[in-house]
């Protein structure tokens, strides 16, 4: 609603918030990890790529696309590398 009114000049844009569930099983995780000082870089790709993927639900373009598909490629690369459970 906000980007529609944006466009007809009302000029009422608010800078978004991100908010993050704490509870949420993929945020606990990553807590989890960086509390044991586990990972630190694929914690850090992580919280880049969660942020992203809010800005591409918000129908914006990842702040820094060349670091988003390098990310991306990381942890996809890493997933592949995973022992099948």
């Amino acid at each position: 609603l906000e980007q529609i009114l944006a466009q007809g000049g009302m000029g009422l844009i608010r800078k978004p918030v991100l908010q993050v569930n704490p509870s949420h099983p993929l945020v606990a995780a990553l807590a989890a990890h960086f509390a044991k000082g586990e990972n630190k870089d694929l914690i850090e790709d992580a919280a880049w790529l969660i942020h992203d993927e809010a800005r591409v639900a918000d129908g914006e373009p990842p702040a820094d696309p060349t670091q988003f598909i390098a990310r991306l490629t990381r942890m996809m690369t890493r997933a592949a590398q995973a022992p099948v459970a």
